[in-house]
């Protein structure tokens, strides 16, 4: 009888065991699943057939980063949420990072670094916030800049339409940001 049970170290280490052999395994085998019912964070086909056909690196700067009001955040997860659908889906083709271009305490450089974000085809949008007593203004860039093999592009994250609020472009725009992206690495890589 005492043969048959087991002393409480042992089982505590085979399961230890156990449990290190199970994540190794999972680590082996990567997947994602979208339970959504409408699918909002699944890709669709057109896109993974162009992440598929990366062979070489992009790279992504997202110049949305910093001090932002609510929407702006929303807007900026929706972003960093894509990439990363971008970036598992790719084959390790694919790397980006958020950038302040306001982060810059030297104005000298920080205007020039906004002027070349302007000649490279990015739009700043003025952020006026606060109450009567006290307002406050801030340049947004809600765009971003890819980069393959020796060429360049941007795409403006944010899109406008003076019918609806800002706050319904907010939330239109980040609904379209794997479109926005897909259709820019699409013209950069061909």
């Amino acid at each position: 009888m005492a043969a048959l049970s087991r002393s409480p170290s042992l089982t505590a280490r085979m399961a230890l065991i156990g449990v290190v052999a199970l994540n190794v395994l999972a680590g082996l085998f990567y997947f994602r699943l979208d339970l959504t019912e409408d699918r909002r964070y699944s890709l669709s086909d057109a896109t993974r057939n162009i992440l598929d056909q990366l062979e070489d690196e992009v790279y992504v700067k997202v110049y949305l980063d910093g001090d932002l009001n609510p929407g702006f955040r929303h807007l900026r997860e929706s972003i960093r949420e894509t990439l990363e659908e971008f970036k598992a889906h790719s084959g390790g083709h694919l790397e980006y990072r958020f950038i302040d271009p306001s982060a810059e305490s030297d104005a000298q450089k920080r205007n020039t670094l906004y002027d070349a974000l302007t000649e490279k085809g990015l739009i700043p949008t003025n952020v006026v916030e606060g109450g009567e007593d006290s307002r406050s203004q801030k340049l947004v860039w809600p765009g971003a800049l890819l980069t393959f093999q020796n060429k360049e592009t941007s795409v403006q994250l944010l899109k406008g339409n003076i019918s609806q609020s800002a706050q319904e472009n907010l939330n239109l725009s980040a609904e379209n940001v794997e479109y926005s992206l897909a259709t820019a690495l699409r013209e950069l890589t061909q």
